[in-house]
């Protein structure tokens, strides 16, 4: 056949498309995971997030390993609909549905698990109670009791467990297994608008940045006893998604913030190589503070601008006597996380700003 140009050279009919379709169902996998970052992260809690441990998609709602609970969520790209007979249909000796059972069944954490969550793109096929609805959540109340009975029945004879677990859900996911790649960056997007005021952000490297993480992560297969450790080698958390979130977002007042700040260096009286390192401190305060989701950093704020509130009260007219009396009566607990007295005055100086 004569090549026309702009044609592909190795246009035909593909030998081996596996390899393909199996990295898209991972790709989404992961892109699910991230767009329910943007989900916990929208309404203010902490998370942690877990690719690819004991099931797909693991989420912690606390980043405290003696609160935390764990939703397990096992996703799936087939292109049908799941059934009755297809959830517990048997492969090598084992169900989608029973392996989604088992993974929370017996273990050292179950009594920690919030939910098991079967999440499938083209959704479920089972019969409800309830005739005529269409729930893009289906909890094991809501099925039918001759389904229910199905399932039951079929989960006893693989996994000798029964009844079903009641905080087994199905789910129909809201995002799309198409082009989601754009609809992330589009929910960072509209994560951002939500969190500051006029920001300038760039959403695409947020999203570079959050799915490198997040995959390089999820390559870690071997077993970490610490918690601490655990965090940081294999989970994406709601600390560092804020701080990613801060490194590539702007706020429009900055440079008003930034006249303040050398307005109080210069009531200080601060040379310039100290006035550098107390600089450097406040911008790493500040870029913690911005859209936290952290308790430790929630709490001291207010505390400080609390503290910050009844000096200004008090009648001190000193910028130095101010900052003295501010962090003398900071809390030791929450002074503990700053590691000197330039910390602490940072923050209280951006505290200060941003009340005024």
């Amino acid at each position: 056949m004569k090549h026309k140009d702009g044609d592909n050279p190795l246009f035909d009919a593909q030998r081996e498309k596996s390899g393909a379709v199996t990295f898209s169902k991972y790709a989404y996998q992961y892109h699910w995971a991230l767009f329910r970052i943007m989900q916990e992260h929208a309404i203010g809690n902490e998370y942690a997030v877990f690719m690819e441990l004991h099931e797909d998609v693991v989420l912690a709602d606390s980043l405290d390993e003696t609160k935390a609970l764990f939703e397990f969520n096992q996703v799936k790209t087939n292109r049908g609909r799941f059934n009755a007979k297809s959830l517990v249909k048997l492969k090598n000796g084992s169900s989608v549905l029973g392996k989604l059972v088992g993974s929370g069944n017996g273990k050292p954490f179950s009594a920690k698990l919030s939910s098991l969550n079967l999440v499938a793109v083209n959704g479920f096929d089972l019969n409800l109670k309830k005739t005529g609805v269409s729930l893009s959540k289906i909890a094991v109340d809501d099925l039918h009791d001759d389904t229910n009975k199905e399932l039951a029945d079929a989960i006893k004879k693989e996994l000798s467990v029964h009844p079903l677990p009641t905080n087994l859900h199905f789910i129909l996911p809201e995002l799309s297994d198409k082009k989601f790649q754009d609809l992330i960056i589009a929910e960072i997007s509209k994560l951002i608008t939500a969190l500051f005021s006029n920001p300038y952000y760039d959403s695409v490297e947020i999203y570079r940045v959050l799915y490198d993480d997040i995959t390089r992560k999820g390559m870690i297969t071997y077993d970490i006893r610490k918690w601490g450790d655990f965090l940081a080698s294999k989970a994406l958390t709601s600390n560092t998604v804020t701080k990613v979130i801060n490194q590539f977002t702007n706020i429009k007042d900055e440079a008003t913030i930034q006249a303040k700040f050398s307005d109080i260096i210069r009531e200080l009286g601060l040379k310039i190589i100290p006035a550098k390192a107390l600089e450097q401190y406040f911008n790493r305060y500040r870029q913690n503070r911005v859209g936290t989701r952290s308790t430790l950093v929630i709490d001291t704020s207010k505390e400080i601008s609390n503290l910050i509130n009844q000096e200004i009260a008090s009648g001190t007219t000193e910028m130095e006597e101010f900052l003295n009396n501010v962090a003398a009566k900071i809390s030791s607990k929450n002074k503990k996380q700053f590691t000197n007295e330039n910390e602490v005055r940072a923050a209280i100086i951006y505290e200060f700003i941003i009340q005024q």
